[in-house]
């Protein structure tokens, strides 16, 4: 559940342990992505066990919004080969960055709002990583 808490940042708590794992991914991934890719990203601004605190981007929720924006961004290579390079090298669900809801605009510029959800060779990957990021950020 995303709950605005005022005009600038989003507090996202998990339904159950599914949500859980989603905010603990967005958040690796944002601490983690390289710097060039941050830009794609709205941003994470803490992070506690049982919520994400983000800055609050304006979801896009009109398809043609959408669609136009594709077009624009399938026109820019350098977009289109960083979101692809991204979501292999994060093994983000594919469907998931395709979605409308993934996306918002912050400061005029369209990022990804929701990036927690892996593909299912992710699921793996992230099992193991998040433990270790667990561990190394209570050590």
């Amino acid at each position: 559940m995303v709950f605005a808490l005022d005009n600038e940042i989003v507090m996202k708590i998990p339904k159950n342990n599914f949500g859980r794992q989603q905010n603990k991914i967005e958040y690796y991934i944002y601490e983690n992505v390289e710097t060039h890719f941050k830009k794609y990203l709205c941003p994470v601004i803490d992070f506690q066990p049982e919520l994400l605190i983000a800055k609050r981007a304006i979801p896009i929720n009109d398809d043609m919004e959408y669609l136009s924006s594709l077009r624009i961004f399938c026109g820019n290579i350098i977009f289109y080969q960083d979101i692809l390079d991204l979501s292999k090298r994060y093994y983000l669900s594919k469907d998931d960055i395709r979605a409308t809801s993934s996306w918002g605009i912050l400061n005029g510029d369209k990022v990804l709002i929701d990036y927690g959800c892996p593909s299912r060779q992710g699921y793996k990957y992230y099992k193991k990583v998040i433990k270790d990021f667990d561990e190394s950020r209570n050590s």
